[in-house]
């Protein structure tokens, strides 16, 4: 069986392992000198650099809560405003 036949029973088939599925992408794309898929491949793998724009499936919409403990009050699971959060750095 060739490569390209064995990644698609493999992504076809819900038992499969995906980290073995994409280093057997990783072979195809360098068999197929195909940079912007091994780069890809990488990213997927190992997180994307900071120059390079994140897909938006990798981007999940959350939203943060917090336990306050007050001298007079508390609240639990309150929402915290995103303006309270640090900045990315």
């Amino acid at each position: 069986m060739d490569l390209l036949e064995d990644i698609q029973n493999a992504a076809a088939d819900s038992s499969s392992d995906v980290s073995t599925l994409l280093r057997k992408c990783k072979i195809l794309a360098a068999r197929l000198d195909k940079q912007r898929l091994e780069d890809w491949l990488i990213w997927e793998s190992d997180g994307y650099p900071k120059d390079v724009p994140v897909p938006e499936y990798r981007i999940w919409r959350l939203q943060v809560k917090g336990n306050f403990l007050g001298a007079y009050s508390s609240q639990s699971h309150a929402p915290v405003p995103t303006a309270l959060l640090p900045k990315r750095t």
